[in-house]
């Protein structure tokens, strides 16, 4: 065993059919309590890392699962420890590293050490989505994650009543309720698109007055998590104004 954690116990196996090849397994802890909750977010690891590319994260080489165990098998580094790699001796720059967790981590920290403001609004947006849905961040079915989902369900055009949380759905809240989902989803879309924390703020204190949408996807907030590059690139916010509207923001109905 080289590591153990919150998640479960990391182990070095040597392979002994490819020529003494080296990887780090990585054995995620199992409960028959939390079986369901477990397999969400195994599945919701395994998709992401799986998709990532990046030169201070070790590769994802292949997932095992079955009814008594959940694997994960990486690259294995020897010598020293990550932080030992990316800091040298007497180094001057600090170097920082993005942490957090799947779901509430911004796609973009796949790939970038930057850390920005935009980062923390998808990181509110997706609690936002959680407060109106009931779902956790990693719960998003088919689709994933939970910022990914709520996308889908107004990109399908359904009633968005189905996509909140049974507990709450008071018809005398809904209005105010849908608003906050649909910041919610806004504050998980696009990089370029999303809101600043100051303007997320003016919406919810006003959140109880007329808001307005707009009929068509994109028309000034793209709304689309960026966790999938098949869709291709998304247009841009069209509005030439960096002041939002507390009164009134768009997003497709």
């Amino acid at each position: 065993m080289i590591g153990s954690g919150g998640p479960g116990m990391v182990y070095k196996v040597v392979l002994g059919d490819r020529a003494g090849e080296i990887v780090a397994v990585k054995k995620i802890w199992n409960s028959r309590k939390l079986d369901s909750k477990l397999e969400k977010e195994f599945e919701a690891e395994v998709r992401i890392l799986g998709s990532i590319r990046h030169a201070n994260i070790v590769k994802l080489i292949c997932c095992i699962s079955n009814v008594d165990s959940k694997l994960l098998v990486y690259e294995y580094m020897e010598n020293e420890s990550l932080d030992r790699m990316l800091v040298n001796a007497g180094e001057p720059e600090t170097v920082s590293a993005v942490a957090g967790s799947f779901g509430y981590m911004a796609p973009e920290c796949a790939y970038t050490r930057q850390v920005n403001e935009k980062i923390d609004v998808y990181s509110f947006g997706v609690v936002l989505l959680e407060l109106t849905t009931g779902r956790e961040a990693h719960d998003g079915g088919d689709d994933g994650s939970l910022a990914e989902w709520a996308w889908r369900q107004l990109q399908v055009g359904e009633r968005l009543i189905n996509a909140i949380d049974e507990e709450i759905r008071d018809p005398a809240d809904m209005q105010e309720i849908e608003k906050v989902f649909k910041l919610g989803v806004i504050c998980t879309g696009e990089t370029s698109g999303r809101p600043t924390m100051k303007e997320v703020l003016q919406v919810l204190l006003r959140i109880d007055q007329t808001v307005v949408f707009a009929n068509q996807f994109g028309k000034e907030y793209d709304v689309a998590p960026l966790l999938q590059t098949k869709r291709g690139s998304r247009p841009k916010r069209v509005s030439d104004s960096d002041q939002f509207d507390d009164d009134s923001f768009i997003c497709p109905v």
